[in-house]
């Protein structure tokens, strides 16, 4: 909206006048941020998963789609399988439903349309985004 603009455009020019440089992005106005110029490094370990001893997939979604009462979808549709040697990062960005998906997978959120099965005779864990930090 044209208020957002001008908001926007004041933020931009106060941050000019005090030396400071503003990044746009689809987050909105982001002060941008330091170079990481050290990384810490770590090493995941995972046991050999063993077998269930069944030849069907640990986790399977078929046409599911996720949200919150009230609000649109946060995905729709999602069709996809893994299996037991499969090993799984979710990356995106905020509020695209990550956190939504992997609810629905610990069987914490019932999805708003679709299947979402877990076999029974798997452990399904989940390492979260700052468990290092823990």
């Amino acid at each position: 909206s044209r208020m957002k603009k001008i908001e926007r455009a004041g933020m931009e020019g106060a941050a000019a006048i005090e030396g400071r440089k503003m990044k746009l992005s689809y987050d909105g106005v982001q002060a941008e941020v330091e170079e990481v110029h050290e990384q810490q490094q770590f090493t995941l370990a995972f046991p050999d998963p063993g077998t269930t001893g069944r030849d069907i997939p640990v986790v399977r979604f078929d046409s599911v789609s996720c949200g919150y009462p009230g609000a649109s979808p946060l995905f729709e549709q999602a069709s996809f399988s893994f299996d037991v040697r499969s090993r799984v990062a979710v990356l995106g960005r905020n509020g695209c439903g990550k956190s939504t998906m992997i609810k629905t997978i610990m069987q914490q959120l019932e999805p708003a349309s679709g299947i979402c099965t877990r076999d029974s005779g798997s452990r399904v864990e989940y390492i979260a985004q700052h468990h290092l930090d823990q």
